[in-house]
């Protein structure tokens, strides 16, 4: 049975917007963009860039005051990663009882760079190398278009205080994104 898209050979421009779920102090709202190249129908060779912007809960205060500490938190700025993407599971499920959504499962992982409050002065660490993995799920309503949403784990090395030993931050978004393909249809080729 035919699958209802194909993405080899097709290029994926996806912009994506992200909030970090693991952090009760300072929350981060990101926004960036994925440009990616489809080896396979299963493998995708991805580029990610995203830049945050760090919110102050309620939480600090009180934090704080209850505890008398000082609160040290992973505070990424931006990263740039190289990615790849692999979607083993393919499916379609009935919509509204008339259409049918095609959805696949993926997984990512890959590495790059970040940047976080310690890369600019006073501590001039510049940006930290990172590593990622995540997963996710794609529904593709259109044969050029799909809705994402998704879980990215972010890891990376960062003294944010000099007199403190360098510890690994772990920054989890989840995210939500809309793919564009180009070229925008394709056609089935038999050997």
């Amino acid at each position: 049975q035919r699958k209802g898209f194909l993405k080899k050979g097709r290029i994926e421009l996806a912009p994506v917007f992200a909030a970090t779920v693991n952090d009760a102090f300072y929350e981060k709202f990101g926004y960036g963009l994925r440009l990616a190249y489809n080896l396979h129908d299963a493998f995708a060779v991805a580029v990610r860039g995203t830049r945050y912007t760090k919110y102050r809960t309620d939480n600090v205060r009180e934090a704080k005051i209850a505890f008398q500490s000082q609160l040290l938190n992973s505070d990424i700025e931006q990263q740039v990663m190289l990615d790849g993407v692999w979607s083993p599971i393919y499916g379609k499920a009935s919509f509204l009882g008339d259409s049918i959504v095609h959805f696949d499962l993926y997984l990512s992982a890959g590495f790059g760079l970040v940047w976080s409050a310690t890369s600019g002065p006073p501590l001039d660490q510049g940006p930290h190398w990172a590593t990622d993995f995540g997963g996710g799920v794609r529904f593709y309503p259109r044969e050029w278009l799909a809705f994402e949403i998704g879980l990215l784990a972010t890891l990376y090395p960062d003294q944010p205080v000099a007199l403190l030993p360098a510890t690994v931050q772990k920054v989890f978004a989840a995210n939500v994104g809309v793919s564009f393909f180009f070229p925008t249809s394709f056609e089935y080729v038999y050997p």
